[in-house]
């Protein structure tokens, strides 16, 4: 990487970390449906339900992107 003052950086790998969190609804039950119903990741846990209906909750792109991924499913 370089900057505006010159320096100059470089790196094997680099790590982003953009702050970014998983979005909760808030509803009554939530909490005891993490992991068996309600999930985060399409491309960990999209596989599991292959032929079943899906609701997609996002902000921005990201709520497209993952709905678009589980029509592969």
């Amino acid at each position: 990487m370089n900057t505006e003052s010159g320096d100059d950086y470089r790196s094997d790998a680099v790590l982003v970390a953009t702050g970014s969190r998983y979005r909760r609804l808030n509803v009554p039950g939530e909490e005891d449906l993490i992991g068996a119903g309600i999930h985060f990741c399409a491309t960990c846990d999209g596989p599991f339900y292959k032929g079943e209906e899906m609701l997609v909750v996002g902000g921005g792109n990201s709520g497209f992107e993952e709905g678009l991924f589980l029509t592969k499913f």
